[in-house]
Formats: structure tokens, sequence, C-alpha cells
């Protein structure tokens, strides 16, 4: 709903606008209009062509529109009701028959205002449900007498009830509440009785004498002050009260005044701006400041005040400390006497009854009587411990308070606050502090000390505690952090078992309490925890916008507020236009945090090496390779590039990495790193070579080891014939004897017949013709051909493994190579490759037989 504010209505003159709390209400539910055709008010808005109710476009400056405006209003008939609303009497035992003359009055005056003369938010929405153009703000459609209405208690905005039902009802089912569409003010229930604007009425029926919706009794609605609202039942907030107000005092209490009740300010007093003149708490000042509220301050006299015991002095604030009476010595037939206000501490020194000793407490308050002595006769009845009386010691009753009281040899054995007892001889005067060794824990309870008594107790008063060295590992109550505090209080507590369970006294542990902030990302992903460390997931961003979303199409909205991170859904299709130009690819609207799809449109691009321009290529890649070798000539000059279509520099490490190659005198080539520009090592070649006898039968792969000086010598090296020599020679003749000749040009034969696989067998009789033709082949490539290599044309799978199987047979290196459909053998020659002495098409031939 576009909310479009449009001129709000306030009273810029005397017009009364209530309490503080009634202004505040005021303010939050004034009526908007709007103009007839134009834009829709957001609260119960009016429709109006008046220039000062449109903020968006404002006539009031064009004289034109104003004339215009005025030739269209039309001036009240005479004796037709009053211009302007009369004002509420301020008596509340007003004549009824006034009240309904007054409300007549009202109902006409109010249908007959201008614009202009609207000046508080209750006349506003008086005069658009009178004038039948009030809008409710959620259906958008005026509010007419004979429509049931709810008003809200806030914003005094009214809306149908069948609306605002349906409105609560949907927030209701899913937080247990609603919220007033124009204050957003919570409630935790739904109305469901039509009633009036003072609540007393419920269905009440429309009269034309009245405002619509209204019952016509008095308002009685209780305001800020104990006056209750004297108007009749009204749409918006009850004017102020204008009754005049109890007689009160001055805070002083001196003077009385009596104001108007909407001018008492019930918080709050009234001073008369005169001395205060209050006693003050210390009996002897009077207050010096203005008429004032609360108590009045403490004095601030400065006097000199005496110990309770006489013999110290201080200067101090007049009514610090506690006066007490005290007395002294009798000097003749006048007694010293004193108020004293604090203790110094000091001995008191006093004389007590006996007239030979003093008084040896700490400075406390005094009578003038004496006080008894502890060491009269009358008193002292035994040793100092209790253990024997004085006359079993002395032998006799002591007759004075000098006379010394006697000692016993026993242990003194009186208890001590802690429990112990005190080990020295019987003695005169206080026990010295407990010596006992006591054992006493540290704060976390795994190391114990040894302490005097008297110390350890002195530690417990003063809160001090033992600390060892131990260093907490326990993990803190986010269960993620571990403590490492020295001596910690809850180190050895014992923690509930299970991974997950946590119990109430864990969870409340201070010492353990993890003080570090979360920091998590919340759901929303744009702000963070700010809590404690926790365990469990983050609570939701409470976060909020006030501010309308829409899509990026704009086709779909959702009005505030507005929880962080919600993110709308569009059911439109996406209107993003590619920058590559081309159609774009259907699919759902989307925030500007995701990406639209990769456009699949197929284009020609030139590969990554500038050699050729690849077809059918997706539009969005960019990397296209074509699939060859680069093939370009590196720096060092003797190699090429072999890394497939590639960007960038042909070396990856700035140096050749491939084996030289360069023949050796050997004729091998130089196994080492390319090492251009300079010349190949003179090292002992590493190759591997075949060398044979002089007949060329028998043969042995050793390693070449040949240098620029024996390369000759190495070359010429042979193996001396032996028996086999001899019988391969031997059968050759025989070969020649029995006209096999005609089938070997030239050659060595194979130490006997082989014997041929049966799947070669049966392969060479279905394709007879071909395996003919790749026989006579592989016998020309063996006694004509110089080339070391022999590349046969592309064929099917079957094709390939029936020359793999024969190439063993011949002793050829036979490799398949490319991919399909143009995949081919290579056949290599070997040091010993010679011809079979039986060819598969003459064991063919005899197979049958």
């Amino acid at each position: 709903m576009a909310t479009a504010t449009v001129g709000s209505i306030e009273n810029n003159n005397n017009t009364n606008h209530g309490s503080s709390s009634s202004a505040s209400r005021y303010n939050g539910g004034r009526g908007r209009y709007r103009g007839r055709g134009n834009s829709r008010g957001g609260r119960g808005s009016f429709r109006s062509n008046h220039p000062q109710h449109n903020n968006r476009e404002s006539i009031a400056t064009n004289p034109q529109n104003d004339q215009s405006n005025s030739r269209r209003r039309k001036p009240p008939k005479k004796g037709k009701g009053l211009a302007i609303i009369a004002e509420a009497s301020t008596s509340s035992n007003s004549d009824s028959k006034t009240s309904r003359t007054s409300i007549h009055s009202k109902k006409f005056s109010v249908s007959k205002l201008s614009l202009d003369e609207i000046k508080d938010l209750s006349t506003s929405i008086t005069y658009g449900l009178t004038t039948s153009t009030y809008e409710c703000m959620i259906c958008c459609d005026v509010i007419r007498p004979n429509n049931k209405t709810w008003s809200c208690g806030v914003c005094w905005a009214v809306f149908h009830l069948q609306c605002t039902q349906k409105w609560a009802q949907k927030s209701f089912n899913e937080a247990g509440s609603w919220r007033c569409p124009g204050c957003q003010n919570k409630s935790e229930s739904i109305p469901e009785v039509y009633k009036c604007f003072c609540g007393k009425v419920e269905n009440p029926k429309f009269t034309r004498f009245l405002t619509p919706h209204s019952c016509g009794n008095a308002c009685k609605k209780n305001r800020d002050c104990t006056h209750d609202c004297t108007q009749p039942c009204h749409p918006g907030p009850c004017p102020p009260c204008s009754a005049m107000g109890p007689i009160q005092y001055c805070f002083c209490g001196r003077k009385t005044y009596q104001l108007r009740c909407i001018e008492i300010d019930h918080t709050a007093g009234k001073s008369c701006e005169e001395v205060c003149g209050k006693l003050l708490g210390c009996g002897k000042h009077y207050c010096k400041e203005q008429c004032h509220p609360g108590d009045c301050a403490q004095c601030e006299v400065i006097e000199l005040q005496k110990c309770f015991c006489g013999q110290t002095e201080r200067d101090a604030t007049c009514g610090d400390g506690a006066a007490i009476h005290c007395y002294g010595e009798k000097t003749g037939e006048s007694l010293q006497a004193w108020t004293g206000f604090f203790s110094c501490k000091e001995k008191c020194n006093r004389l007590l009854e006996c007239g030979h000793h003093s008084c040896t407490k700490p400075c406390h308050p005094v009578t003038g009587e004496h006080e008894p002595c502890e060491l009269s006769p009358s008193r002292a009845h035994s040793c100092p411990c209790g253990a024997n009386t004085i006359e079993s010691l002395l032998g006799h009753k002591r007759t004075s308070c000098t006379e010394e009281i006697p000692l016993c040899n026993n242990i003194c054995s009186k208890s001590f606050p802690c429990g112990h007892k005190c080990q020295d001889t019987c003695h005169h005067g206080n026990c010295k502090p407990c010596t006992a060794i006591v054992h006493v824990k540290c704060r976390c309870g795994s190391k114990t000390f040894e302490r005097v008594c008297s110390e350890a107790g002195e530690s417990i008063i003063n809160n001090e505690e033992l600390i060892c060295d131990r260093i907490c590992r326990g993990l803190r109550t986010c269960g993620k952090h571990q403590c490492s505090v020295r001596c910690c209080p809850s180190a050895n507590k014992k923690s509930s078992k299970g991974r997950g369970s946590v119990s109430q006294e864990e969870e409340y542990d201070t010492n353990h309490q993890c003080v570090l902030v979360c920091g998590k990302s919340l759901q929303c992903g744009k702000h963070t925890c700010q809590l404690l460390c926790h365990k469990g997931h983050c609570k939701p961003c409470y976060e909020a916008s006030f501010e309308e979303l829409t899509c990026h199409c704009g086709r779909t909205t959702r009005d505030p507020p507005i929880r962080c991170g919600t993110k709308i859904q569009c059911p439109y299709s996406c209107v993003r236009v590619p920058s590559c130009g081309h159609p774009n690819v259907p699919h759902g609207c989307h925030g500007d945090e995701e990406s639209c799809p990769p456009c699949a449109f197929l284009v020609s691009k030139k590969c990554i090496c500038g050699k050729s321009v690849v077809k059918n290529i997706s539009c969005h890649k960019s990397n296209v390779s074509c699939g060859q070798v680069c093939g370009l000539l590196l720096p060092c000059g003797g190699h090429h590039c072999k890394r497939v279509c590639h960007s960038g520099d042909c070396l990856i490490e700035q140096q050749c990495t491939q084996t030289c190659g360069k023949p050796k005198a050997c004729g091998h080539p130089c196994s080492s790193a390319c090492h251009a520009p300079t010349s190949c090592p003179d090292t002992a070649c590493q190759s591997k070579m075949m060398i044979s006898c002089k007949c060329g039968y028998s043969s042995k792969e050793v390693i070449c080891n040949a240098t620029k000086e024996t390369a000759e010598e190495i070359k010429r090296r042979q193996l001396e014939c032996g028996n086999v020599c001899a019988m391969v020679e031997r059968n050759r003749k025989l070969a020649t004897a029995l006209e096999l000749s005609d089938r070997i040009v030239e050659g060595p034969f194979v130490k006997s017949a082989p014997k041929y696989d049966e799947e070669l067998l049966k392969y060479f009789g279905a394709n007879k013709e071909w395996a003919k033709n790749i026989e006579s082949t592989l016998g020309d490539f063996i006694l004509k051909s110089d080339k070391p290599t022999l590349n046969l044309t592309p064929m099917k799978a079957s094709h390939r493994g029936f020359i793999h199987g024969l190439c063993t047979y011949y002793s050829l290196k036979s490799e398949s190579v490319d991919v399909e459909p143009f995949r081919s053998v290579i056949i290599k020659k070997k040091a010993d490759s010679a011809i079979p002495l039986v060819l598969l098409s003459q064991a063919f031939a005899n197979h049958g037989k």
C-alpha cells in the first residue's frame, strides 16, 4: 500500500491539543486526505481538492486555483449551523436540552465546514465520517454511516470492522498478536463487536443528527486528570480538560494556589519562590534555599565536635555523627558535661569506682556514674585462667583491688573463636593470637597449605584467598573456550555427563561464564551476534527496516516493517538483459546478490593459443581450447612446445626441461636435459643397443658406453657365432633344397616353425584377402624397408587385435594410437625381428589336413 502523506491537519493558533499523552496520540493518528483520482492516503484519509492537503504537488501559490476553489466552496446558509464546532461546556452538570442542541448544531456545522476551518484531529475525522469521505486504509474504500467500524485507541484511525478482523486474524494465527495498520500498536485480542467511539453502546444506530458511529451520550472517558470528558461521544482524542483544579499548597506549605486542570502538573508541585525556612536535620539551623520540592539538603555549617571521652576535637559538618550527652568528673558542686559525636579510639582513662584504676576501654559514651572495677575482690574470685580460686592460692581472701591476683601454673586453656584453646600458662590480660597450625585449601581446592590459625582467620576476615599455580582447563559455559584462570573456584566442580546436556548450576556459574562476544554471522548475513559467547544457534536478527521492500523487476512489493535478511519472493521472470546481448535464459526474478544463469547461446570463439576458431561454444565460456599441441619453438632453439593449447608463455619454469635428443658420436640420442646452446657432454652413453653375431641370428642387449673416442670401436662390436648359428645355416640350406626360398628373399630364419593360435587361424579364415595383404606387408617391411616404423591405416578394433597377435610371431613391436574412429596401429622393428619359418597362410592351408 503506497502511503502518500498528504497534509497533516494541526492547529497552529491557540487551539488546545490536550495533555502530553493526548498530544502524542494526536500526532500519531492524524487524519490524511487525498485528491479525487490522485494518490491514496495511508491512515484514515479523505478525498479532498484542497491545495494545503497535498504534499506531492502543491498548488497553493497559483491564484487561479485559489479562485476556482473559492468558487466551489459554498458558504453556509443563514441559520443552518455554526461555522465551527461549539466548544465543550466547562461544567459537568450541563443541561441535557442544551447538549442535544449542541449535537444537532455540530452535525450540521461539521458538514458545512470548509477544509481551512478544520483545525484538530477530532474535527477532521468527524468531517470525513459525516461527509462519507473518510477512507479505511486497509481496503481503501470510504467508510459510510451504515458500515460497522473499529477505532484504534492510540492513533484514533477508523477502519471497517470486517477489514480489521481479517487483518488481525492473519497475524494472530502466526504470532498470537496483531498490529494496528496505522500506528503498529500491538494488540492481544481481535475486536468482535461493533461499538461506538466511547465504547459504552454496542451496535449504535445511525441518526442524522449525530456523528456517524456515535451513541450521542457523554463520552466520560478518563483523562490525565480527575475529570472525565464532557463532550458527546466523538472520534479522535478527547479535548483538554478546562475545569478548575483543587486548591494546592506550594512546596514549603506557606501559600496556596488554584489552577485550571490542564495547567496542573500532577507529577510535581509549584514553588512560591520564597525562602523555605524549614528546620534542617541537624535541629539547629534552617533551610535558606528557595521554596523547593523534596527534602531539604543536609546542613553544611562547619562546627567543632568533641569525642565521647572529651579528649579529642574535630571540625565536621553539622549533623555528622551521633550526638550523645556525656559527663566527666565532678569538680565541687559542678559536673562536667558535653555532647560527644564520635569515638577517637583512644583509651578512656576515666577513673573507675575504686579510684585506683582507670578505664582501659576505647573511647565510649560516659555517664556521671563511675564504672565498677573488674579487679575488685567482689568481682575477681579466681585466677585469670579460672582453674583455681584466689583463696586457695593465697590462703586468704583479697582485701583490695590493688592486691595482685595470683597466677597458677596450669595451662590457660581459654577457648579462641576458632575453637582452639590457649596453650600459654595462666596469665594476666588477653590471650595471644592462636598459634595452632591448620591446613587450609586453596581457592580451587586442589592444594592444601599449612598456615597459623590466627593468620588464616585474618585472611578469611579480609576476604583473602589462597591461590595455587594450577591453571584451569575446564570449558566455559559456551562449550568452546577454555577457562585458563589460575586456581579457578569452579575447576573441580563435576560437569554434567552428556555432550549436549548442561545443568542449571553450570549454566549460571559466574566463574566459568564466557566473556567473549559471540561474533557469528546471523541468518540475515549482514550483522553479527553481539551476545556473549553461547551454546546453540544464535537468536534471529532483531534489526528491522521501515522502508518498502521491492523486488528487482518492481512488480512485487512488501510493506514495512521488514525484518533484516528477509528476501522477497517474486513469481515473475527476471527482466535483466545480459551484457552479451543474447536472449536471456528464462529464470525467476532474484536480488542483486544472486547472478543470472550463464548465457548458453552457442557461438564461435578463438582458442587461447590463437591458432584456430572453435565453433559451438557456450557464450559464457572464456578460455576455449582447440585441443591441439602448441608446437611453438622454445627459446632453446632445439625443441618445440608439447603443451596442449594454452595461454601465456610456453615455458612454466623459464627453462626447457625436455630431453636434449641430439645424436651423439655413437648415434644414440643425448639423454641429458636440454643444455642449449652448449654442446652435449662427452660422457659414456647409457642407451641400450643390440649386438649380434656375424650371421645375425644370435643377439644380445647391452649398454652402449660409447664416447667420442670409442664410438667407432663400439659400432664394430659383434658376438661370436655358436652351435645355434650352425644349425640355422643348415636349416637355411635345407629350405633352399626343398624350394622354400620363394617365400624369403633374404634374411634369417627362426629356430623352428611357430605354432599359431587357434583364434588367429579362425580370423584368417574369415578375412583371407585382408589377412594375406597384412602378411605380405609385414614381410616386405622386414626384408625390403629401411624404415624403423610402419604406419597402418585406421581400422576397426578386431583388425587391430589380429595385427597385434600376428606381430608377436614376427618379433615386431605394435602399438595402437589416436582415438576412435581414427585409431590405427604403428609397427616398429626390433633387433631380432624375422619372418617365421612357416607363414600363417601356410599354417591355415595345412590346418584342415
